[in-house]
């Protein structure tokens, strides 16, 4: 009787709730429109029909848009679709034509691409991610930008802006604290939480020192009131209206609780009920879903259950908590007694007791879905599925799934999916939008909008391969292999006797060739999961290889190829395309659940022909060779497989449950559970492709010198320019002595120049002490530069007698700086050297230094194309202003560079302008880097606009020491330096050098910009240039010291080179 009364309660209550959702859809505007984050009664419950009519659920697409990076959904009134993205440092509010996708308004605003206290992930999500916020009565669009812009837009004058502020700047938000109980889960991913109308009063979730929320006049920005809960803000998509005992309140998921507050009268802001939930990387995003007097919670990660909790005007009560269901992601809908969801599948539970009905489908971690008024589920996730569910009310005990279609496929499906007047809207986070008829009177309106064809490189099908003796045989270490034309039958290896069954998912298919073409799908190769962890974590080796084609570059996601997991977050391995490179991610104990920390770049790829690549790994050692030639070696990941995780799935084309779909067909894939050298890598290719092996360019990743030759990298030849910034070179016959003499501060090892011009060519030199005793060094005869190391101590002022004599050939070539092509690197052709300390990546276009990794991966540069002082002001030196030449990525103007010499003491780089009116050489030896201002057409500075320890610490973990001054990074100065600085980070216990060689009395300065960046500045003052000087050299040393004597030795040493004393 009991489970009877409280079922007839409940279907009460959601007769109720549909009535007042009829009022409230009537008051706030047309039922076909969608104006608030999550529909018109902001519970994702939509008032139109799927448009199913038992054949077809999506009846053609409309019309496609550009908005602009974001993960903010939609909103469509009327005729009218508002959307915001982010471009080029600017948020953009869009009013487009809801019929045919044309564009007729557009405001912009300055913002960064990420919020001023940004942390972790910026690689899931950027630009605009809080939904706006439409209001009937006065026809305003509210936006609230990832920085904290809050924006009133006037749709009736054009986006007209009413008013605005900076909530960062107005209350003082902080940056979100590590709240959970697990270490190192701080995540801040700005403002994601839509403004919320009341009446006459908006309320905007700030997370500042007044209140968690802040209610504003909607005509004025006049603040109303302030909560009395100072939680700091969540990452929901927003509060949510709830009625209490009949007092109107909101409820909101902060960082750290659930809270309820009132909006009434003279009690609005008043704390109604707290209920806590905490989540390791703040990651409390789902919204929370309200029916009468409860609240639906949940979340992954600790607590990895979904919770309801009853509100009354006394608190909150816990009525159930199923640890057995969760959405991390999804924000419930709940409708006629039951709560559905879309997170790692499509989810259904009964509201009163948790209790799972059912579950199926292939959704991953993005994912939003709607219930129509026809009783069905529409379900958008991964990179762009769009599928129609049944509800319970035509399926009560199963998933039934009526129709599929993938409608975008470049990134992440976060913003939420919108149904509007028999449109579906669709946006992926980078930006892209598909408007899609599921009615027939709206696929009967569509409009042909001219505009250019883009018409795509056809794909030309590879010729047959012979892989008749590959992959070998009688190799107990081959677990699996599949090739051309077994289809689903029995593969060969181990696994063969185990049966594992290939299943083809979506529209994957086995061409005429017999290729297995995952253009619109993915093969799962079922019951291999278990024997594979088996049999990798007993040899801790593994090798991936595949013949394989990719039709175009094109490719994103990155694109999985070969992966055994289940989603974008979990993983054992995976080999992936991203746009022409190759990636692999590999899970130990020490790079992590994701396989990431790091991953691996292994190399090039081109389309249309097929490649062999094999990729290899054992303890400490991954290798990639792309048809039979080493592509990649690199010993940056370490470690056994002992977490490898027994829930992953094997799957080729795709993510398990998250999409990344790759584009591209297979003749063959093989697992080997050992690792293979370079005479068999060679011989598998040759028996796939049957060619000899080619060579790809080179990417390396070895953390400091070894023996490996440099690879080759064009040496242009200078022709005896004299490029050292010394004085003149001097003219010299072999034999010549010369006298190295220490500066004032000594030398460890220390490098000697000398600018040399000899009376015949000589193509290789021998260099010696006066007792005999050979010395490395680096003849650059293009360039007339000698540079000769002195190995051990020098003590000031001491001296070493060197003979430079002929040789016959040259010495060692053992390297301590490689360099190597590191392809688009930030947006940008770039270089890589390879150092002891780390890798420098040299933009060619920009003339400047983008990154700096230190040999823990931590970036102390972080440019980025976009961002702002999150990004693209970034980099080292930044020379010219306001032109931005010797600056990371293309600047303003182009600058040629060429490799002037390569190793085995340094690589030397010329850059110059296009104009030729500048030129900087850079040395980058194996512990620092010189940077020579050779030609300067006008005043300039010298900055250093970066992240010491990979982010910039204003709370004392990281100091600026010069002169006798040791002071936090947060506190501005400006004067003489003395002509060096540092920058440490105490928790890495290593600084970044710069010393400026000469002495000057120009002012230097430095200030840190918006928590995000340093601005250090030889020269600088405001943006006034004091130096014009050329040449004029420069150093930068990452030392693994914060000790302030050994700085200030080395900055010593740095400004003080050993000299040359040529006899008289």
């Amino acid at each position: 009787m009991f489970q009877l009364f409280m079922r007839s309660r409940c279907a009460a209550m959601f007769r109720f709730s549909c009535f007042i959702g009829l009022v409230l859809i009537c008051t706030l505007g047309s039922a076909a429109d969608w104006q608030h984050w999550r529909g018109p009664t902001r519970n994702g419950v939509g008032a139109e029909t799927s448009g199913w009519d038992g054949r077809s659920f999506v009846k053609g697409e409309l019309w496609k848009f550009s908005a602009g990076e974001g993960s903010a959904a939609p909103l469509v009134v009327g005729d009218n679709v508002y959307l915001t993205g982010w471009r080029r440092n600017r948020d953009s509010v869009i009013c487009l034509d809801a019929v045919s996708g044309e564009e007729k308004w557009r405001q912009t605003y300055a913002s960064p691409k990420y919020g001023r206290f940004a942390l972790g992930d910026q690689g899931l999500y950027s630009g605009a991610c809080s939904t706006p916020e439409y209001d009937t009565e006065t026809q305003t669009l509210f936006t609230l930008g990832i920085d904290g812009a809050l924006n009133a837009w006037d749709t009736k004058q054009r986006g007209k802006r009413g008013w605005g502020l900076n909530i960062y700047d107005r209350y003082q938000a902080k940056r979100r604290p590590e709240v959970a109980k697990r270490r190192r889960t701080q995540r801040d991913y700005g403002y994601t939480t839509a403004p919320l109308v009341m009446g006459s009063q908006i309320i905007v979730e700030v997370g500042g020192n007044k209140g968690n929320l802040v209610a504003f006049d909607k005509r004025t920005g006049k603040e109303l009131w302030t909560s009395a809960n100072r939680d700091e803000a969540g990452h929901t998509g927003g509060p949510v209206p709830i009625t209490v005992q009949g007092v109107q309140c909101v409820a909101v998921l902060t960082l750290r609780n659930l809270v309820v507050t009132r909006t009434d009268g003279s009690r609005a802001g008043q704390t109604v009920a707290v209920f806590p939930w905490t989540t390791d990387f703040g990651n409390n995003i789902p919204t929370p879903a309200v029916f009468g007097d409860s609240v639906i919670i949940t979340s992954s990660y600790n607590h990895k259950s979904m919770c309801r909790v009853r509100i009354t005007l006394r608190g909150a009560t816990k009525v159930w908590e199923n640890i057995e269901i969760q959405s991390a992601v999804c924000s419930p809908v709940i409708h006629e007694g039951r709560i559905y969801w879309a997170w790692q599948g499509v989810h259904c539970a009964d509201f009163e007791t948790g209790r799972e009905l059912w579950a199926g489908g292939s959704n991953g971690t993005p994912g939003s879905c709607i219930v129509t008024s026809d009783d069905r589920l529409i379900v958008y996730g991964d990179n762009g599925n769009l599928s129609l569910v049944e509800t319970t009310k035509r399926s009560a005990t199963k998933f039934t799934q009526l129709a599929m279609a993938r409608v975008l496929s470049r990134t992440d499906a976060w913003p939420h999916v919108v149904l509007a007047n028999g449109r579906v809207f669709c946006r992926d986070r980078s930006g892209a939008v598909r408007c899609l008829a599921v009615s027939s009177a709206a696929a009967k309106m569509k409009v042909n909008v001219t505009s250019k064809p883009t018409t795509p490189k056809p794909f030309t099908r590879p010729a047959k391969l012979d892989l008749s003796n590959w992959p070998g045989k009688n190799d107990p270490t081959l677990f699996y292999a599949w090739k051309r034309g077994i289809g689903q039958g029995t593969p060969m290896g181990t696994l063969a006797s185990q049966r594992p069954k290939l299943v083809r998912r979506d529209r994957a298919k086995f061409d005429a060739d017999g290729r297995m073409d995952v253009k619109d799908g993915s093969f799962h190769l079922q019951g291999a999961a278990a024997p594979l962890l088996k049999a990798a974590k007993q040899s801790n080796e593994l090798t991936i290889e595949t013949i394989a084609t990719t039709p175009d570059l094109r490719q994103v996601g990155p694109a999985r190829m070969i992966t055994f997991s289940t989603d974008g977050f979990h993983r054992n391995f995976t080999l992936a395309q991203e746009r022409d490179q190759l990636l692999l991610r590999l899970r130990t104990p020490r790079t992590g659940e994701n396989g990431m920390k790091p991953q691996s770049i292994l190399g090039r790829i081109q389309p249309q022909k097929p490649v062999h690549i094999l990729v290899t790994y054992r303890d400490g050692e991954v290798v990639c060779y792309l048809n039979g030639e080493r592509s990649y070696k690199g010993n940056n990941v370490s470690g056994n497989f002992s977490n490898w995780d027994d829930r992953q799935q094997l799957v080729f084309g795709a993510e398990y449950q998250d999409g990344r779909s790759w584009n591209g067909v297979f003749d063959g894939i093989a697992l080997l559970t050992r690792f293979v050298g370079p005479e068999e890598a060679r011989k598998r290719y040759q028996a796939a492709l049957g060619g000899r092996p080619t060579k790809p360019r080179k990417v390396s990743a070895t953390r400091g010198p070894t023996s490996s030759p440099s690879p080759s990298i064009p040496v242009g030849s200078r022709d005896r320019v004299n490029l050292s910034g010394n004085a003149k070179p001097r003219q010299v016959s072999l034999p010549f002595r010369a006298t190295l003499r220490a500066g004032s501060a000594g030398h460890e090892n220390g490098i000697a120049e000398l600018s040399i011009r000899l009376d015949k060519n000589t193509e290789h030199l021998k260099v010696a002490t006066s007792r005999g005793k050979v010395l490395r060094h680096q003849w650059m005869p293009a360039i007339g530069s000698l540079l000769v190391e002195v190995p051990g101590q020098m003590s000031a002022g001491s001296t070493e007698n060197i003979v430079v004599t002929a040789a016959s050939s040259s010495a060692s070539r053992n390297s301590d700086v490689r360099i190597s092509d590191a392809g688009v690197h930030e947006e940008s052709e770039s270089w890589r050297i390879q150092t002891a300390v780390g890798s420098w990546y040299f933009s060619k276009s920009g003339g400047g230094f983008g990154s700096l990794d230190d040999v823990d991966g931590k970036d102390w540069i972080n440019y980025h194309p976009r961002g702002g002082s999150a990004g693209n002001y970034r980099g080292l030196p930044n020379l010219v202003h306001p032109e931005g030449i010797f600056h990371a990525g293309s600047g303003k103007t182009k600058c040629k560079t060429t490799v002037v010499a390569s190793g085995p003491l340094a690589v030397s780089l010329l850059s110059e302008t296009t104009d030729g009116k500048w030129a900087m050489r850079y040395d980058i030896f194996k512990h620092h880097v010189r940077c020579t201002v050779v030609k300067a057409a006008h005043a300039y500075w010298f900055l250093y606009e970066g992240t010491p320890g990979g982010k910039l610490d204003l709370d004392g973990n990281d100091f600026v020491l010069r002169d006798d001054l040791n002071s936090s990074a947060r506190e501005s100065w400006q004067g003489r330096s003395h002509e060096w600085v540092a920058f440490g980070d105490r928790r890495a216990g290593r600084s970044l050098i710069l010393v400026h060689q000469s002495t000057d009395n120009h002012q230097d300065s430095y200030w840190q910009m918006q928590g995000n960046m340093t601005v250090f500045g030889f020269g600088r003052l405001g943006l006034d240039k004091f130096m014009t000087a050329a040449p004029n050299a420069f150093y930068v040393q990452l030392e693994d010291s914060v000790s302030t004597s050994q700085l200030r030795r080395i900055a010593s040493q740095l400004g003080n080179p050993i000299m040359v004393v040529w006899p008289l």
